[in-house]
């Protein structure tokens, strides 16, 4: 499930923009396969870093959530040459994703993920030694 489509990033960035930098093929319009691939990208990443933390995908996918996903949508159309505006807004959300990750920030109505996925430091950590293992 995609967090974001084509017409939310036309929401966010404006059509022309977004069409302009989607067009690879010159055709006037964006390439599907290429916004396409940078929402999965984007998406790939803000699972990647809320696992554990909140149950995936999200549904219904909060407000912050699009917007992160859009803003690294946006950054991965740009591909080598994003401008200082689509770098600093990837980079804050990268940013935000980290603090949800960390527990800083929280998403309002996702569900927690399950307990056994996250990292409970307030237990001491087992060693194992070589004698331990079974053969």
């Amino acid at each position: 499930m995609a967090y974001i489509r084509l017409h939310d990033l036309h929401a966010q960035f404006g059509e022309e923009e977004i069409d302009q930098i989607a067009d690879v093929n010159k055709t006037g319009t964006p390439d599907p396969v290429t916004v396409g691939r940078a929402i999965k990208n984007a998406d790939a990443e803000i699972d990647a870093a809320l696992s554990g933390r909140y149950r995936l995908p999200l549904s219904p996918v909060p407000r912050l959530v699009r917007r992160l996903s859009g803003d690294l949508a946006r950054w991965f159309l740009y591909g080598t040459a994003p401008t200082k505006e689509v770098e600093s807004r990837a980079k804050l959300a990268r940013d935000l994703l980290r603090a949800l990750a960390n527990g800083e920030l929280r998403l309002e109505g996702a569900l927690a993920g399950s307990s056994f996925a996250r990292l409970d430091k307030s237990r001491p950590r087992m060693r194992w030694s070589g004698r331990d293992r079974r053969r």
